[in-house]
């Protein structure tokens, strides 16, 4: 994700949340709108050699790989990114 982004854990552009689910939310947080981008299930007919499935997934149209839907999210202050609000004793 951070290659893709540019974002990192390092400048808190990026927060990592385990919730046991392959989902990435992006939000703008100027707007606090927000996207979440979900991997779909395996499919039966799936291929299991490595380079067929490579090449499937980049001629599937997005909604066959993914899952996109607009979600509402909140944001604490001391989660918003850049310098902490809020530094832990």
């Amino acid at each position: 994700m951070q290659a893709i982004t540019g974002c990192t854990l390092g400048h808190r552009m990026l927060k990592h949340v385990n919730n046991r689910k392959y989902a990435t939310s992006f939000i703008d947080t100027r707007t606090i709108k927000a996207v979440r981008v979900a991997s779909l299930p395996k499919k039966p007919d799936q291929p299991t050699d490595m380079n067929e499935l490579c090449d499937m997934i980049l001629k599937a149209p997005e909604e066959e790989i993914f899952r996109i839907e607009h979600v509402s999210v909140q944001i604490l202050p001391e989660d918003m990114p850049g310098f902490p609000t809020r530094i832990e004793t």
